[in-house]
């Protein structure tokens, strides 16, 4: 016996809620799990584009117009399927509740199914502080490699985050490796001397009073890394805490090294910046042309450059 004429409406509405979802309120289950699996290796290609293709905010816009061009196409899939399936044997799952079912059931399973990408090859971090910049600053998303699967050399230079441990404390730092065992590391006037060479870092910024909360360390050593051990600098070299404070890291604490940057937005405080510390401000890249919410348009899609000096 036909079922009920099926809406294009609420097909399209369905569909906009999920992927494939539009498909089972037409009878199609099969299609719509198809749909939905297309989807989400849409998402992930759009996610390898942009992390590792180098176009910069072209990759941010190819991979945006992959993820809504596949959403439109499973929209306008599910609308022909009920075009062509006017008269139809209505099916035991086509009711409202097993929609609300399904639909509710998908952002655990999207989490699941997303989990060994980001245990093991690529994960979503937010920078807090601006001990990076202009490399990161702060408010950038970044995304990062994981070392537990791309566990390739580390070298000099490379931007990685790591696990900071300072007694029963726990924090996600992003610095800069600027030493491996054995290199004997000092810095005079913030500039980092290594085995006796004054390297050149380009990327370094060196301006302005010490930051909140940070420890001004400009001239130290020379120390030699110990084995096992990796020696980490911020770029900012008056806003960083690193390992000028807290000693060199063992290389197993190295949780992944920076890729790109996928969004960045001036950080909001949780009082008035202009209640805040000059000091506050500068480590969050608050002032004046940069106010609280702003997005940084420029720096989405900025691709993280190492050096191998």
């Amino acid at each position: 016996m036909p079922g009920p004429p099926r809406s294009l409406w609420v097909a399209a509405f369905l569909s906009f809620l999920m992927a494939g979802l539009g498909h089972v309120y037409a009878g199609q289950a099969r299609r719509g799990l198809v749909v939905y699996s297309l989807c989400y290796l849409a998402g992930l290609l759009s996610i390898v584009s942009l992390v590792y293709v180098p176009w910069g905010r072209i990759g941010v816009v190819v991979a945006v117009l992959l993820v809504i061009g596949w959403n439109v196409g499973s929209i306008a899939d599910a609308l022909m399927t009920i075009r062509r399936n006017r008269n139809y044997a209505r099916r035991r799952y086509q009711r409202w509740w097993v929609y609300l079912l399904i639909w509710a059931l998908a952002w655990p399973a999207a989490f699941v199914l997303t989990l060994p990408m980001r245990t093991y090859w690529l994960q979503a971090f937010s920078m807090p502080t601006g001990s990076m910049s202009d490399t990161i600053v702060a408010g950038d998303r970044v995304m990062v490699e994981m070392h537990a699967l791309f566990a390739r050399e580390l070298r000099r230079g490379d931007v990685v985050i790591y696990l900071n441990k300072v007694g029963d404390d726990r924090t996600i730092f992003s610095k800069r490796i600027v030493g491996l065992a054995g290199d004997v590391i000092e810095f005079k006037d913030d500039k980092l001397i290594r085995n006796g060479v004054m390297i050149d870092e380009p990327y370094v910024k060196i301006d302005g009073p010490v930051g909140f909360g940070s420890i001004h360390l400009s001239n130290y050593g020379p120390i030699t890394v110990p084995e096992g051990k990796l020696f980490m600098a911020g770029d900012h070299r008056r806003l960083s805490y690193d390992s000028r404070s807290t000693g060199s890291i063992p290389f197993a604490d190295v949780i992944g090294h920076v890729m790109t940057i996928y969004w960045s937005q001036v950080p909001q405080l949780p009082h008035s910046p202009y209640d805040a510390p000059a000091g506050i401000l500068r480590a969050y890249g608050i002032d004046d042309d940069n106010p609280p919410g702003l997005i940084r348009w420029s720096r989405i899609g900025k691709r993280i450059i190492d050096s191998d000096k």
